[in-house]
């Protein structure tokens, strides 16, 4: 199971800091425009 985690979680950090960064820039942008 801990190699499962070891094996999932960077990437499923990645996805997560992505969609952030994708959600923080569309909020952004909405709120300068």
């Amino acid at each position: 199971v801990f190699g499962i985690l070891i094996l999932v979680l960077p990437r499923l950090l990645n996805y997560l800091v992505g969609i952030y960064l994708i959600l923080a820039g569309l909020l952004g942008l909405g709120i300068i425009r």
